[in-house]
């Protein structure tokens, strides 16, 4: 069973949490994911501007951030789940980006959110073209994820 810690900072409590907690839940199972412990921080984007200069020297704001942790095969003592890492989304940046591409803001952040799984999980990408596979398996996971709840 996966362990999925989500906190919040610089941000109001939004009503969707538990809905998001299962969404993130299911795209580990989609990704035959088990015994992960991953950490959500949902905050503004100054906080993630902040990050991101202090840990990728670029001194912007972004929607998501990935940090792996350890090695994703054991866990500190060999037991319990195994510490995958950190993803930190800044939800004013998500709000910006789904007006922008015309999506609900549901949507993209699902998107971020398996993005930021998918980098937790090894997968990487060198540019935001669609050919790109990494992001052809988010987009492919976010279809059938957001398909399942709609039946």
């Amino acid at each position: 069973m996966n362990r999925i810690e989500i906190t919040l900072e610089r941000i109001e409590f939004p009503d969707w949490i538990e809905e998001y907690r299962t969404f993130v839940s299911r795209v580990l199972d989609y990704l035959n994911i088990d015994n992960w412990e991953i950490s959500v921080l949902l905050c503004d984007g100054e906080m993630i501007r902040r990050l991101n200069k202090s840990y990728r020297n670029k001194n912007e704001v972004t929607d998501v951030l990935s940090f792996p942790q350890g090695d994703g095969e054991t866990a500190p003592g060999g037991e319990g789940p195994v510490p995958a890492g950190d993803i930190v989304i800044a939800l004013d940046r998500i709000t910006e980006q789904a007006a922008e591409y015309g999506v609900e803001f549901v949507e993209e952040l699902y998107r971020m959110s398996i993005h930021g799984i998918l980098h937790l999980a090894g997968h990487h990408h060198s540019g935001t073209s669609e050919s790109e596979p990494m992001l052809q398996l988010q987009e492919k996971i976010l279809t059938h994820l957001m398909g399942e709840e709609k039946s």
